[in-house]
């Protein structure tokens, strides 16, 4: 309840709890935003991931730190979650890289 009638010492225009649920919106959209447009990119263009060096290095820069985000700030759960998908995008690069 205190978040709510707390503001950020930057300005009054907002409380600690509607940033709260601003955070935790953008970055649940950001997580399932990378998922998402690699599922795209893998069904309907994967010539563009096994040619791509790019996507799989922004891939893997954008879960690790996530993972960091998780390990530091979150709980136990959401962090063994981000750390298989980090593990799965690292393994689906490798793959890629090698076939």
């Amino acid at each position: 309840m205190e978040m709510k009638n707390t503001s950020p010492v930057l300005t009054n225009e907002t409380s600690m709890w509607k940033a709260w649920i601003g955070f935790n919106a953008s970055h649940s959209a950001g997580a399932m935003f990378i998922g998402l447009i690699n599922i795209v990119l893998a069904v309907q263009y994967f010539s563009l991931l096994q040619h791509s060096t790019l996507i799989p290095i922004l891939d893997i820069t954008t879960v690790l730190f996530y993972c960091w985000l998780a390990k530091k700030y979150w709980f136990r759960i959401p962090f063994t979650g981000i750390l298989v998908s980090t593990g799965c995008f690292v393994v689906a690069s490798l793959v890629l890289f090698f076939s």
